[in-house]
């Protein structure tokens, strides 16, 4: 099993990985924010939006050439986003669901509306690979890190990512997060024996990152 944390801007970083060497892409990247997280352009003025858009046009073929033969593709989105997303994807990779992370209780917002309770990710597939174990329900209900334990503002519950990866990988698979954060999805895949590349610019997070990764 190898775990490599490499910090830096993702698409100059990912010129570095051997194409065809990735077995799943599982990565929650910024969206509507005006922050940086995996590249360097996202630290432009402008619309956060728009940045974003413009980041994953940038990162998305490279993405689906580091991919092997048969691979899955899992990012992290929401719902005001979900038709731009999904119609970049599309000519890269074709999406096959959406998927809902159903929190149990919802989140921050306008208390004068609905609550949020729930993101969706875009689950794509290269090839034929299928699902192992089976055909579930696009609905996964697990409930939200704690405020005061998250390592990161969006981090995600490892056992969501544990139910993709293993939904999506074998022992000895590569994972790819050029988006990493605080490396929750290379935690999850050190305990399950999993091969994990991730990719983070913010120097803070990326020391979060190494510093999670040698303590499991």
């Amino acid at each position: 099993m190898t775990i490599k944390l490499l910090q830096g801007d993702c698409l100059d970083v990912m010129q570095d990985i051997e194409l065809g060497s990735i077995d799943m892409v599982l990565t929650d990247p910024p969206y509507g924010m005006a922050y940086k997280s995996g590249w360097s352009g996202a630290s432009v003025a402008m619309d956060g939006t728009r940045m974003c858009l413009r980041m994953y046009k940038k990162a998305l073929p490279v993405l689906v050439d580091l991919m092997a033969e048969n691979a899955h593709f899992y990012f992290f989105t929401r719902w005001d986003v979900w038709p731009d997303i999904a119609d970049m994807l599309s000519p890269y990779i074709p999406v096959k669901n959406a998927l809902i992370w159903d929190k149990g209780h919802p989140g921050m917002g306008d208390l004068k509306s609905y609550g949020y309770s729930y993101e969706m990710i875009a689950f794509a597939s290269k090839g034929k690979r299928a699902l192992i174990g089976g055909r579930p329900g696009n609905i996964f209900k697990h409930n939200p890190v704690p405020n005061a334990k998250r390592l990161h503002p969006t981090e995600k519950p490892s056992a969501l990512l544990e139910e993709f990866i293993l939904r999506s990988t074998n022992e000895g698979d590569t994972v790819l997060d050029p988006f990493m954060g605080s490396a929750s999805v290379g935690e999850v895949c050190k305990k399950l024996n999993r091969n994990f590349i991730g990719i983070e610019l913010d120097k803070k997070y990326f020391q979060i990152a190494q510093d999670r990764i040698s303590a499991v």
